[in-house]
This record gives structure tokens, sequence and C-alpha cells, in this order.
């Protein structure tokens, strides 16, 4: 019997399932508290970026720990690799494997130790256990190298090799690793708190199968993977059939990358298709396939998962496809050293947008309840440093401070400030405290604060972090940075603006002050020298003019916007209801005289305001015509985008990008606000069946 057959015969009921279900929860949790435990690297012990996984033999997913959830789907690739290239697997042996373009993971810092549970000579399960290691070598301390024009320049890379084999270490494969990376004591202390994790965890779990049966284990993994990919499928079915298409760029250096998405919604089928995203390049942008499909996991589970297992069932649940040789699944020897921060979050915030407007079409649904605006992931920018530790000795580490950014808003609340996510339970990682990272590395934070730019709509963005830190060494440091998107900023939704990037620099000691970019790789901090950020702010929901005069009113109270933008933004004249009418009428008005005509000018201008059913946020379907939802002002005839009837109004940004308003042609209101790159085409196209077939 293989590991995917089940013995028609065995049953468990569903409590018995649900019991053996939260007794690996339980397990996976224990395992994840061993790494966490005996690793000693802050990235790892106070950023929690690790994390374990639990697969079947064949190395489908049966349930993960830790907060990095993406690597769940990771460890299914990675498993799997190692059944296809080892053909003598066995118990007590241990696998490591790091490359993104040979069964590795996110990228090569994050890596992967592997052990099969053997239970009565039948391979039944593997413990995965993940965790980012600060170094893998390369030609940047701490692995992340920006100017790396092919993979074999940025870190070591091991395909799945054995670090230990029936129970006995493969000294000569540890040497070999321990050879090629920078703070070696360090990176094998971190090494060997994921062995030790994943000892645990095997242990547990081979005495758990053996309580329980093998074929009784078999059948409850089997029937939870089923419950789970029904139950998703119930919830997709939900969404409003149709082809949703969304295209961001991916920014390098000043260049644009196109990544346009288009997802499928038929009945309870999800499908996210990248075709036509920019060829692959010679730069550290470049993604995998599997990797935009372990990120998509992440986020999307946020909207679909919720109280289900995140499991097989989910991952199947769902198709992503991107096409070989593009920058989404680049083939060697590209770099893909950042293959889960640039490129692929861009691809992870066009299938969101889709998402949220396929929710917005199908009112009531479970997805539904958590409209929102995109979180601003793909601006978000780490920093690894290196220079000399306390006493002297050579360091290098990452720090998360920076990706603190502000969360975008929901369709009803303002986003939340230092804090990335709107939807969910939390962020994926957190940024170490301040006391932990001054006592491992040689720097006094000034500051590190929530800041004060952030989006403006009906429901604001959420502010980023601003950090300020010099060195205490006397010597310098030297940093590279890790991000994107000093051009692009993060668009809102129905109507609310986009986020603010996130930005960077160095106060040089003679008060002079050095702006770096996203993507750079090699500055340097001289003692005396304070380093600045300033991380992005969400995107804002809803039109400025649209939000509650009080609420505007206590921003102003609070310092976040002046009198002036309270008038000249939101259209808000304190203690002045009637004039903030006037006033709103007026900025309306305004943009209407300012906007380019409507690419197709409707003889029909407005229908009567009955109920119709959503296209998209703002905009209605009443029978064959799409409508603004609070004015009726007609914008299209079906099928035809309602995009054509919308007067627009374009604001360039620094000369590379240009903010695009398509405005009711009534009252003036933003209905969707998009940043493109100058000369670029719309952005979004949102069809429903309903739509399309009316």
């Amino acid at each position: 019997m293989t590991a995917l057959q089940e013995n028609p015969t065995v049953t468990m009921n569903v409590i018995a399932v649900e019991v053996l279900r939260h007794r690996l929860e339980a397990l996976v949790a224990e395992a994840s508290r061993v790494i966490e435990r005996t690793a000693i690297s802050p990235i790892v012990v106070e950023n929690g970026d690790y994390c374990t996984a639990i697969l079947d033999g064949a190395g489908d997913l049966v349930i993960g720990g830790g907060k990095i959830t993406m690597q769940f789907n990771e460890s299914t690739n990675a498993v799997k690799t190692v059944l296809a290239v080892h053909d003598d697997i066995a118990a007590g042996d241990v696998f490591l494997s790091n490359d993104p373009h040979g069964g590795g993971g996110l990228h090569p810092q994050d890596v992967f130790v592997l052990r099969p549970v053997f239970v009565h000579g039948e391979l039944v399960a593997w413990v995965v256990n993940s965790a980012h290691l600060m170094d893998l070598g390369g030609m940047v301390p701490g692995s992340f190298a920006p100017n790396a024009t092919e993979c074999y320049q940025e870190a070591l890379r091991f395909p799945p090799v054995r670090l230990v084999r029936g129970g006995v270490e493969q000294r000569d494969v540890w040497a070999i690793f321990l050879n090629n990376v920078r703070v070696a004591h360090l990176v094998e202390m971190d090494l060997r708190a994921l062995v030790a994790g994943i000892n645990v965890g095997h242990d547990r779990l081979s005495t758990l199968v053996e309580e329980t049966g093998i074929e009784r284990f078999r059948f409850a993994i089997a029937d939870l993977n089923r419950r789970a990919l029904a139950a998703i499928r119930g919830r997709i079915a939900e969404l409003a059939d149709g082809t949703y298409r969304y295209t961001t760029y991916a920014e390098w250096r000043g260049a644009f990358h196109k990544i346009p998405c288009a997802m499928t919604v038929d009945g309870s089928s999800l499908v996210f298709d990248f075709d036509g995203a920019a060829p692959q390049v010679a730069s550290f942008l470049n993604s995998k396939d599997h990797v935009v499909k372990s990120m998509l996991s992440m986020y999307l589970a946020l909207y679909l998962v919720g109280d289900l297992p995140h499991n097989q069932g989910y991952l199947d649940a769902f198709e992503v496809k991107c096409t070989e040789g593009s920058i989404l699944n680049a083939l060697p020897p590209a770099p893909v050293g950042a293959a889960h921060l640039l490129a692929s979050m861009d691809a992870v915030s066009a299938a969101l947008r889709c998402l949220v407007a396929a929710a917005s079409s199908a009112p009531g649904s479970y997805v539904s309840r958590f409209l929102s605006a995109i979180p601003p992931h793909s601006g978000k920018f780490l920093l690894t440093w290196s220079g000399p530790g306390h006493a002297g000795e050579p360091l290098a580490w990452l720090m998360q401070d920076s990706s603190a950014a502000g969360s975008s808003a929901g369709a009803d609340r303002d986003g939340t400030d230092f804090y990335c996510e709107i939807v969910g339970k939390q962020n994926t990682i957190e940024p170490a405290d301040v006391e932990t990272t001054e006592s491992w590395y040689p720097l006094r934070i000034d500051f590190r604060r929530r800041g004060t730019r952030m989006a403006h709509g009906a429901h604001r963005g959420g502010a980023g972090v601003e950090l300020g830190f010099r060195s205490t060494s006397d010597t310098s440091l030297f940093g590279t940075s890790i991000g994107q998107h000093d051009l692009l900023s993060t668009a809102g939704t129905a109507g609310g603006l986009d986020g603010t990037t996130s930005r960077m620099a160095i106060q040089l000691a003679d008060g002079t002050r050095k702006p770096l970019a996203l993507t750079d790789q090699g500055f340097e901090l001289k003692p005396g020298d304070q380093f600045l950020c300033w991380a992005g702010s969400g995107a804002a929901w809803g039109d400025p003019i649209d939000r509650a005069p009080a609420l505007v009113e206590a921003d102003i109270d609070a310092g976040y916007v002046s009198v002036e933008d309270a008038a000249e933004i939101y259209g808000v004249v304190p203690g002045d209801e009637d004039a903030t009418s006037r006033r709103r009428a007026e900025i309306g008005s305004r943009r209407l005289a300012a906007a380019r005509a409507a690419a197709v000018p409707m003889e029909q201008t407005v229908v009567s305001n009955e109920a119709g059913l959503p296209i998209g946020p703002n905009v209605d379907q009443r029978g064959d015509l799409a409508v603004a939802s609070a004015s009726g002002a007609v914008l299209a005839q079906a099928p035809r985008p309602w995009t054509d009837g919308a007067p627009v109004l374009v604001e360039e940004i620094g000369g590379a990008s240009e903010r695009r308003a398509y405005l009711d042609p009534v009252t003036g209101h933003f209905l969707h606000v998009e940043v493109v790159p100058v000369g670029e085409g719309i952005s979004f196209e949102y069809m429903p069946t309903s739509w399309v077939t009316a």
C-alpha cells in the first residue's frame, strides 16, 4: 500500500477526526516551540521567522504551525522533490534543501529540514521545519544580493541532501555547509534548532500514528482534506462568476515589469492566470511558480480559510498559472534571492484585487465580509547589515523593523498603524524589541515610532513606522536594502487614494541628508551618521470627500491632517456642516471640469435609483446598463467595461507614474483610482458573467 492509498474498510467518525486534528495542531505547536527555544538568532527567536509542517507520506500538507504560513505550500514542494530525487529514503534520515530552483523554499536563506516518519516499516508522514538562517554565503553578508545577475552569486544552494543518514550525522555535508557561510557559529545553532524541532515532531508523530493506527490515520487525513476542500469550494462558489483582471508592475531601479492577473471564477473553480508577465531578468526581481502560489496561499487564506484547516484540501482549491521563463517562473541561472518579496508580491496584490472585486459583486458571500483595500505588501522593504559586534566579532543581521508599514483601510474602518494586515489575525513577522536589537547588535535606536504619512479616503490607510538609529561601533556598518516601488505606490479601492511609498536616507554627521534607493547594496553608515527610514502607508477605501466630517475633525485634533488639507482633500470646514456640503460639491465640480471626457459617453445619462447588482465597488448593473451606485449616472452598456463612460482625472506623479481617477459623471466622486506607469493602459477590468451576458 502506498502512502496515498486508503483502506476502504477503515473509517473514523467526525468527532474522532477532529480530536486527531487538534492533537496534530498541538504537536506542530510543540515542535515549533522547540525551534524558538533552541535557536539563538533574533530573526528566529524574536521575529518568529520559522515554521513547522506535517505532511503525509506522498508530500501533501496535513497541518502547519508557526506564523510563516506561506512555507506550508513550500514544504510540499520540498518533500515531493526529495521523493523524486531519492529512492532510498530510510528511517533516521534527515534531509536539507534550500534552492528555490530545485526543491528549496522561498529563497536560499529559508532552509528546509525534512525527516520521514516510518511506522512499522511504512512511510506514513514527513515532519518539515524551516527558518530564515542569517547567512548562506554569496556576495553579500546576509545573502540578499540585489546586484546579483545570476543565482550562483547569491548564496550556497543545496538540492535535497542528507544531514543525517540512518541516525548518523553526515559530517561532510555539515562541513561544506558551514565552510561556506558567514557567522557560522550562529547559523549552526539555528540549523541545529531546526533538527531538534524536527526530532521532537518526529517522535511525537510516530507515537500518535501508532496509537491511532496507520489506516485510521490515513483515513482521518484524507477526510480532513476532503472536508476542507468542499468547504473552501463552497465559499468560492458564493463569489460572482466571471473573469476579473488586474495588472500590477514590478519595479526595478526605475524600470517597470508588467504582471497581469486574470482571475476566473466558474462555480467552485478559482484560477489565477499570470500569462503575459514580463520575461525573466538578470536581476534580483525574479520568482518561481511554486513561490507565487505559496505567497498567494498565505494571503488568500485570510479571506477564504478562517476557522477551516489550512491543509492540502485548501491548497487544492485554487490553481495558479505562471508561464515558464517569465519573471514569475524564472529558469536557472536567473537570480531568485528575493523570490518571495518583489515580483511575487506584486502578483499577490493583483490577485487579491481581483478577489475583492469578485466579492464586491457578491454581497452576502463569505469573502464579502472582508472587503478592504489591498495591503502594501509589495511596498515594504527589509534591511541587512554587517559589521563588528559589541566584542569586535564579525556579524551580519536582518532587521524587520522597516517592514512595519501601515495597513490599508477596510470597507468599514481605517487602516491600522505600524501593522500591515487589515484582514486576519496577526502580522507575519513582528519586529524585535528595541532592547533585544541593541543588546545583540552595535546599534542605538534613537526612535521607532508611528509615522504621520497616510492615504486619504472615506476610510484612510494606516501609518507606517518611522525609524532612526546610529552605530555604536567605532567603524562603519554596511547595509543592503531589499525593496521596490520607489515610484509606484499601493493603489486604493472604491475611490480611495493610494498609500505613501517607503523611504530611507542617511543623515550624515555634518547634517546633510543622503537619500537611498529602496534596493541598494553596500551603503555605508559611518560613526556619527544616522540611518533613517519611513515605512509606507496602506491605501484608502472610498472617496476622501465621503469621510465623516467628525472623523476628519478628529484627525485634525490628532495632528494627522492640517486644517488646509481637511478643506482641500476632504472638503471639510470644521464645525460648519453647510460649508462642508458646499465645499464637497465644489470639489466634485472642479474634478469634472479638469477631467478628460469619457471614452464612450452615454446618451442616457441617469437611470432610476433602483436596486442593482454590483459589478464592483461603487458601480451597479441595472438591466444591461452599468451605473454609478450613488447617483445612477450611466457609465456603459453591457458588455463594455464601465470605465468607458467615466471621465478621467489624471495627475502626474514624479514624471514616471500617474494617478488616474475614474469619476461619477454627475457628482465628480471618485469611483476608482489607479496608479500606473505613464503611458500604460487601464490596469483593471472586472467582468462578472452576469454583466457579460446581460
